[in-house]
């Protein structure tokens, strides 16, 4: 070989022994200062060690030893052998389920080591304490269950971090404090698709808005406003107590309630120039549930129409205190109890349809002191006893259905003073005795033949 040649041997040589010495100076850099350069399988091996004591820290803080079934925990099998674990090819944690497994105790933060766990099931068991915010650590998590256990505290804010969940059930806990705001994001993205918070929690404050739209949710067992909703004013809070009463996700038309739009703009709300609500329309819309009393604040109200819905349970009395009330109608639903005494108080009350419930009692004499009653419609329920005397002193009454209820005894004389009634219903499955008062013969609209009642003679 010459010079030359020799030369550039030489080179070549010293020139890749300094590339081999640099990327394993690098190498040993990259690497604990304590330990060698790992391989590719012995980092995974690491890793593998790492959840399984992450694993072993969950046994000892959630009394393993007395775990329904604890089959291979802390045993030298492969960590998908134990139960309820399931891992990947490498040996990483991607699931966990030891639901309704007897686990007692407190959620170890460690669990948010678990950087590989796609689903995490810890319900129906005896945990305590807080939900560990380490948890929000887990970024492929897609489902996480903690609901029917014993868990206090706060909603951890960290959750917000987990963007790949698509569950996450917290209900029937000891929850208590705000809804974090940031959890509203998880809703927003559009990848939450259930989310339970209800139960025996008790959170306080308001719902984001971004939850408004995950698919499966019991927001409205929280009876809270989302957040942006003005609850001091002075109508709002009615509406809302309203909406939670009567299952509003589920009405067929809720736009814009609990949004912060104005009430105006609230689905069958109207306002007067002073932002007070006028008018409550809601009829077919698939309202269930027990009307709340909380509507008796709406002192500005002048029509109340919640006709066709499923509503159940008694009328509040305090419906009694609305007293610019015009209109009221609750019928067809399926109403029980008694009339309100109440209901008198409603001067300026034109309208009154209870009919087609379940209402029972007596029907009240105060309804006669409504001097404004353009109609009173009561047919279809199973009120008893006889027609109050009083109702001849509703002058303004054009019609009169009491047709279908359980009455009986004497048409009362008076009803022969409601010179301007144009309909009269009495018929149905009442038994009315006596005769007809002769002063009801002139009535255009009305179903007296059908009683097989004479008329009073004339006096």
């Amino acid at each position: 070989m010459n010079c030359l040649a020799r030369r550039t041997a030489i080179g070549f040589v010293a020139r890749h022994a300094l590339v081999l010495v640099f990327a394993c100076t690098m190498a040993a850099c990259d690497a604990p200062a304590d330990t060698p350069a790992r391989s590719g399988s012995h980092f995974q091996s690491h890793l593998s060690a790492t959840d399984r004591a992450d694993l072993v820290a969950l046994y000892h803080a959630t009394d393993g030893p007395n775990w329904t079934n604890n089959t291979n925990w802390l045993s030298e099998a492969p960590i998908g052998t134990w139960y309820g674990v399931s891992a990947d090819p490498t040996g990483r944690v991607t699931m966990l389920r030891l639901d309704d497994n007897g686990l007692r105790g407190r959620i170890p933060p460690e669990l948010g080591s678990l950087t590989t766990l796609e689903r995490l099931w810890l319900s129906g068991n005896e945990l305590r304490g807080p939900i560990p915010p380490e948890l929000g650590q887990l970024q492929l998590l897609r489902l996480l269950l903690l609901q029917g256990n014993q868990l206090s505290g706060e909603v951890p804010g960290e959750l917000a971090h987990l963007v790949r969940l698509r569950s996450l059930r917290l209900e029937d806990n000891q929850l208590r404090g705000a809804i974090p705001p940031e959890l509203g994001r998880m809703g927003q993205r559009g990848r939450l698709q259930v989310l339970k918070l209800g139960g025996s929690n008790q959170l306080t404050g308001c719902i984001p808005e971004g939850l408004r739209n995950v698919e499966d949710n019991d927001l409205a067992d929280l009876r809270l406003p989302y957040c942006g909703v003005d609850v001091s004013a002075p109508d709002t809070a009615a509406l809302v107590a309203l909406y939670f009463a009567t299952d509003g996700p589920h009405w067929t038309n809720n736009t814009n309630w609990l949004s912060g739009a104005p009430l105006h703009a609230w689905q069958g709300v109207t306002t007067d120039s002073t932002g007070r609500v006028v008018e409550l329309s809601l009829p077919e819309n698939e309202l269930s549930g027990e009307i709340p009393s909380e509507l008796g604040n709406l002192t500005n109200l002048r029509r109340l129409f919640l006709s066709e819905n499923r509503l159940r349970g008694e009328i509040p009395p305090e419906l009694g205190r609305l007293a610019n009330l015009e209109a009221l109608y609750l019928d067809f639903n399926r109403i029980t109890g008694s009339i309100p005494s109440e209901f008198g108080n409603l001067a300026n009350l034109a309208s009154l349809s209870l009919a087609g419930n379940q209402l029972s009692g007596s029907i009240p004499a105060g309804l006669g002191r409504l001097a404004n009653l353009v109609q009173l419609s009561l047919w279809d329920n199973q009120l008893g006893g006889t027609i109050p005397a009083e109702l001849g002193r509703l002058t303004s009454l054009q019609g009169l259905y009491l047709d279908g209820n359980q009455l009986r005894g004497d048409i009362p004389p008076e009803l022969a003073h409601l010179t301007n009634l144009q309909s009269l219903y009495l018929r149905g499955s009442n038994q009315f005795t006596g005769c007809v008062p002769a002063g009801l013969r002139d009535v255009p609209d009305n179903d007296l033949a059908e009683l097989g009642l004479p008329f009073c003679e004339a006096s």
